[in-house]
């Protein structure tokens, strides 16, 4: 594949990217900058512009160059599972929804930790007086356990609704 270089969006004259995923500052005699993997293991860099830095994933850089998103989806996946290969050919716009299956699909994730990463954080059971009940490791045991919806017990923990299933709940 032919590389391709793009000035990214709001950073024109400043910075390009290319369709392979990498980073050159024009300002700078196009050096090439050197992308740091984050926690999670996706490159990132910090672009410089008025006197203020901004983070960016480098895939998302190359998706929003040179990939179209009629769609409008917001997330980008990488098809091979590799968060370090940021070559166009290996991106693809897709919901939260599409990722978390191809996840799956591809054996990055199970569908317990899914649930988990949703709805991972201990939550705490009170009385309508605000006593404390019982702890649960996440909405999904306490769901099950009071035999009503995780969406409902979280509608209360993000204080849209009082009450569910009779009780107060709260993140522990």
């Amino acid at each position: 594949m032919k590389e391709i270089w793009k000035d990214i969006e709001g950073y024109e004259g400043l910075y390009q990217i290319s369709n392979t995923g990498i980073l050159k500052s024009i300002y700078f005699n196009k050096i090439k900058i050197k992308a740091a993997p984050l926690a999670k293991g996706y490159k990132n860099v910090m672009l410089y512009k008025d006197s203020k830095y901004k983070h960016f994933y480098i895939h998302r850089l190359v998706a929003l160059m040179f990939l179209p998103n009629p769609e409008n989806k917001l997330q980008v996946n990488h098809i091979d599972g590799n968060k370090l290969n940021n070559n166009v050919n290996n991106l693809e716009w897709c919901t939260q929804s599409e990722n978390m299956k191809h996840a799956v699909k591809i054996g990055l994730l199970n569908a317990k930790e899914i649930n988990k990463k949703r709805f991972g954080k201990p939550i705490n059971k009170l009385s309508l007086n605000g006593d404390f009940i019982k702890k649960y490791d996440c909405i999904i045991d306490a769901a099950k356990f009071n035999k009503t919806m995780p969406q409902s017990i979280s509608q209360c923990l993000r204080k849209i609704s009082k009450t569910c299933a009779g009780f107060k709940w709260e993140y522990a």
